[in-house]
């Protein structure tokens, strides 16, 4: 076992940290959303489906991807309001899957961890399976 196992978690930092990037996905959600208005609205303005045919595969590709990138940003945002809410419930930091405390080192690069890194592994496994 390292050290960093040992190391006791500091959860005021990870909390924080848990704030912060909860901040940063809703603020780019919410640029996302502009984007992809303002795209639409800029078609609307252009002629619609009767606009240069390759401005609008343009446009289509570029709100793709917008939408993309948003529906990860969900993703992680439920991830860490999921995190935020087992500190507040004092059950942050083990593994869902075996109960084992998880490594500060993974808690600190993913404070939004919800299983130990071999649980992880053997879920993303599964889910490679299936």
């Amino acid at each position: 076992m390292t050290a960093e196992r040992h190391k006791p978690l500091d959860l005021g930092a990870l909390e924080r940290s848990l704030e912060e990037h909860h901040r940063d996905l809703l603020a780019q959600i919410l640029q996302l959303t502009a984007d992809e208005i303002a795209l639409a609205e800029s078609r609307d303005e252009e002629g619609g489906a009767m606009g240069d045919l390759g401005d609008i595969a343009s446009d289509l590709v570029e709100q793709e991807i917008d939408q993309a990138l948003e529906e990860g940003a969900r993703l992680q945002l439920r991830e860490v309001d999921a995190a935020l809410k087992r500190i507040v419930a004092r059950e942050y930091g083990n593994c869902e899957d075996c109960g084992e405390p998880i490594d500060a080192a993974r808690l600190t690069a993913r404070p939004w961890a919800r299983r130990c890194l071999p649980c992880q592994q053997a879920a993303e496994r599964r889910g490679r399976r299936r």
